[in-house]
């Protein structure tokens, strides 16, 4: 069992933390991202990866297992800013030798902007384009 961040247990296979509520901002519903376990040592990221999600997505990956490859499942994201990005590759290069940080799932569009920030070629990612796996 790992432990929510208000330190109860949480089963496995349920969320990590719930879906933070919708923000609503000048009339117009904001998405949040849904943080769920996937596996021994992954993640899955459902929705906007922002400023906003940077705290749950830290302490949702620091209750995970320290041995072993590390996954985020990017299949669900819908958007990602530049400290998503930063989140990204601040989870790789903490790995301290358990392997590059797989991508997986990861969307077209956000293969992209990995390319044109170069984080493509970044030796701590491991980037799967399209389909989980």
């Amino acid at each position: 069992m790992t432990q929510a961040s208000g330190g109860s247990p949480t089963p496995p296979g349920q969320a990590i933390h719930a879906r933070q509520r919708s923000a609503e901002h000048d009339g117009v519903s904001m998405e949040t991202l849904a943080i769920s376990p996937e596996g021994l040592r992954g993640l899955r990221l459902a929705g906007e990866l922002d400023l906003r999600s940077l705290e749950p997505l830290a302490a949702a990956f620091a209750a995970l297992p320290v041995e072993g490859q590390a996954t985020l499942d990017l299949s669900e994201l819908t958007f990602i800013d530049s400290s998503g990005l930063h989140a990204i590759e601040e989870i790789a290069r903490v790995q301290n030798g358990n392997g590059p940080l797989i991508l997986a799932g990861t969307p077209a569009t956000v293969a992209r902007l990995l390319e044109i920030t170069n984080l493509a070629g970044h030796p701590g990612l491991d980037i799967r384009v399209g389909a989980r796996g």
